[in-house]
């Protein structure tokens, strides 16, 4: 991470599905609300911007890829990624998760996992993951992990009290302290409230880069 560089970026990416999924035709026009989430919490991060692709989504404003989803050698050239995260809400889309760790972990970029397919307390799983570019797996909801965790990757802070995180450190899989599920709904504020009605009715039809603001 470029210590020179005032503000960082964290970009969310939710990979594209196969071909034939049942949710292909509303993926086109809608997006996981799973990035949402933890996009709206990690904006809140001092100098930290965010944005969200959904590979799903890009419609006729996403830079495209020949063979699927998005152009990534055009987005880290374009505003490079400091961090990013990858959404695995799906099983079928590990494929190309994996994928894209792989791509972003050769370019030096922090890759950071989760979502549903990660839940599984089998630590197979969890290798698995960290043996295919990704470098921290959150386990369970990330909202608060997030907004722990950038800043601690930032100052290259110990991760050990991190909650929910699974980690190579030493050739060792660590594991952190479980992290409790959300009970504080109010306390996450959605789309409209956070990143404002014109950015949410743009997200609902159309690929966005979302980008965040401190303060």
């Amino acid at each position: 991470m470029d210590p020179q560089k005032k503000r960082k970026l964290f970009r969310l990416i939710n990979p594209v599905y196969p071909r034939f999924n049942i949710y292909t035709y509303i993926a086109h026009i809608t997006t996981a609300l799973g990035p949402v989430c933890v996009g709206t919490a990690a904006r809140e991060v001092p100098g930290w911007d965010v944005e969200i692709i959904d590979e799903n989504n890009l419609r006729r404003h996403g830079p495209r890829s020949k063979d699927e989803g998005a152009d990534h050698e055009f987005l880290q050239i374009d505003r490079p990624a400091d961090v990013v995260g990858l959404y695995g809400g799906l099983t079928s889309t590990i494929p190309r998760l994996y994928k894209l760790a792989k791509f972003y972990a050769q370019r030096g970029v922090i890759v950071i996992a989760g979502g549903q397919h990660f839940v599984d307390d089998d630590n197979d799983v969890v290798e698995n993951a960290l043996a295919n570019g990704i470098k921290y797996l959150v386990l369970g909801e990330a909202e608060e992990t997030i907004q722990e965790l950038l800043p601690a990757l930032e100052k290259g802070s110990d991760l050990k009290n991190i909650k929910g995180l699974a980690y190579i450190e030493n050739g060792k899989l660590i594991r952190t302290a479980p992290r409790a599920p959300v009970q504080d709904f109010d306390r996450w504020p959605l789309l409209f409230t956070r990143w404002g009605v014109s950015a949410a009715a743009a997200w609902i039809v159309n690929f966005v880069r979302l980008r965040g603001r401190s303060g």
